[in-house]
């Protein structure tokens, strides 16, 4: 989560204070339980809430440089000082860093600490973001787009040994997989079977079935285009899916729902 530290960087001699709100605040002005933030679902599996991220476009971040350095996430342009972008800093380090892994960093004199949970790239808290990291935190932030900014339990699955390819008891509903690398601007999702995005939408997710809204490219059903490579383990996984025009795969992550 983001943690509000009050000082400056001028008495960091001194224990910073945090704030007395000790919780995560969604859109519509409620908090959440941090410890429902983000909890494993068992074997690797993971349950989000806070999904509700409306443009992943990750302004002054650079993935030369680690997250911790002024020159790989800027306090100075991009998210850390636009309007109401703190919130892709918060979901960007939550899907690179794993739990117990922190950044902290000075925006106008005030101190932001932002967490980590997934864990897919965490030698980017320091150094520097490869192909690879950039495929894996791209999709875990393109997964958790909801233009509508509603926060929707998911369940993510994906062949990352911090994610993994068994799924969460209750969460049965294949939405759709998300690859790309926003880092280049490439967006793409596939989308599950007809009925299953169906499911989806109704309890409040809505990149998949309208992509172009969230950016991204939209390809029909995965597993009759055949665009991904699967795993199946209590349910399918996409991996390696590949965009149209690119023959080289993509890390993806899948989006599951509960299955009311």
């Amino acid at each position: 989560m983001v943690g509000w530290m009050v000082g400056s960087m001028a008495a960091c001699d001194q224990p910073a204070e945090r704030d007395p709100i000790e919780g995560v605040r969604v859109h519509d002005g409620a908090l959440v339980d941090p410890d429902l933030r983000f909890r494993s679902g068992g074997n690797g599996g993971g349950i989000w809430v806070n999904n509700g991220l409306a443009d992943p476009s990750v302004g002054g971040v650079d993935p030369a440089f680690g997250l911790s350095t002024p020159q790989g996430l800027s306090e100075e342009t991009g998210v850390l000082v636009e309007p109401g972008a703190w919130i892709v800093a918060q979901y960007l380090v939550e899907c690179a860093l794993p739990p117990g892994a922190s950044i902290v960093k000075d925006v106008e004199g005030q101190l932001l600490e932002f967490e980590g949970a997934v864990g897919l790239a965490p030698e980017w808290q320091d150094g520097s973001c490869d192909e690879d990291c950039q495929q894996w935190v791209s999709a875990c932030m393109l997964a958790r787009t909801n233009v509508s900014q509603q926060s929707v339990v998911i369940s993510l699955r994906a062949d990352a040994p911090s994610i993994g390819t068994v799924g969460v008891p209750g969460y049965g509903v294949y939405e759709a997989s998300y690859f790309g690398n926003i880092f280049t601007d490439e967006r793409h999702v596939c989308k599950g079977n007809p009925w299953q995005l169906t499911l989806a939408t109704a309890v409040g997710r809505t990149c998949a079935p309208n992509p172009e809204q969230c950016g991204m490219i939209g390809y029909d059903d995965c597993m009759l285009d055949q665009r991904c490579d699967f795993e199946w383990d209590d349910g399918v996984t996409a991996i390696d899916c590949v965009a149209d025009g690119d023959p080289a795969p993509y890390h993806t992550i899948s989006v599951y729902v509960h299955d009311e």
